[in-house]
């Protein structure tokens, strides 16, 4: 087999906030490390929001924001951001509806007042909504950095996340949305929460893939991606092989190469399994 390069979503694929990372699939990813192949995480966390466990096993690049961000080794190749007039308009539009909010950056995230009050309300969420649970699982609220903190003292943000109780103001926002901007809706509680993000039309994960090919000169058809989420559309599209998790949405298991079991049940180890890549 020629080396491959894997990529590999973090939450509700390698990680949960109350599961952390298996030993089982720590050791796989090891292991294809080993077998040389070389790993990469392809996630909507920003560089600094990666758990130090993750980082622990040893990728060899990131890919972060959702594909805003790339890093190969310890040097960022790439690094795009919400323009700010785009920005500003969008904070406007996010104040006017109502809507909790955080702006995601490489130097941390900055959260409206109401969206630390709904991050708290469902701090004990471990449902299926995987970016729901990253959204508001295992947070020190007492750490957290104010919009307004933002305001003082500017940084690039890669992309901001919502989170209301109806899905009528995310639907509303989205119809505002500048040409430049685009809105990912992850799901809708049966209480109405909706969560979602917003980012730059042109970044996705799958964009960012193919420029780590380009730059490190790898066929992107020797690819793997691991994903369970509506923003790992792109990264399952480009790749070689997709995977996807058994709890992901129809649509996208539907698409998939392979479709493994959920993150309880140690899935990404058993597709790398079967896919001849830790043995």
């Amino acid at each position: 087999m020629n080396s491959q390069f894997l990529f590999f979503d973090i939450d509700g694929t390698l990680y949960l906030p109350w599961l952390g990372l298996s030993k089982q699939v720590h050791n796989a990813l090891v292991a294809a490390k080993k077998n040389g192949h070389h790993l990469f995480l392809c996630t909507g966390r920003t560089l600094i929001g990666i758990p130090r466990e993750i980082l622990s096993v040893g990728f060899d690049g990131i890919i972060g924001g959702g594909g805003a961000s790339i890093q190969i080794g310890n040097r960022i190749v790439s690094q795009k951001a919400i323009e700010y007039d785009d920005l500003t308009f969008l904070m406007e539009q996010m104040e006017q509806l109502c809507i909790p909010y955080e702006l995601e950056t490489n130097r941390g995230t900055y959260y409206s007042k109401d969206m630390i009050a709904l991050c708290e309300k469902y701090k004990d969420y471990k449902g299926g909504n995987s970016e729901m649970a990253r959204l508001t699982n295992g947070k020190d609220f007492s750490l957290m950095k104010l919009v307004s903190d933002f305001q003082d003292s500017p940084v690039p943000v890669s992309k901001t996340a919502f989170l209301t109780e109806s899905a009528d103001p995310a639907l509303q926002l989205k119809k505002r949305l500048p040409a430049a901007l685009k809105m990912i809706i992850f799901g809708t509680a049966a209480d109405g929460t909706t969560n979602g993000e917003i980012m730059p039309e042109a970044v996705d994960k799958g964009v960012a893939i193919r420029e780590v090919c380009r730059i490190l000169e790898h066929d992107v058809t020797d690819t793997v991606g691991f994903g369970d989420s509506f923003n790992d559309l792109e990264m399952l599209q480009t790749c070689g092989k997709s995977v996807v998790m058994q709890d992901a949405d129809e649509s996208l298991r539907r698409m998939a190469d392979i479709v493994c079991p959920s993150i309880r049940e140690d899935g990404v180890y058993h597709a790398m399994k079967k896919l001849n890549l830790c043995e």
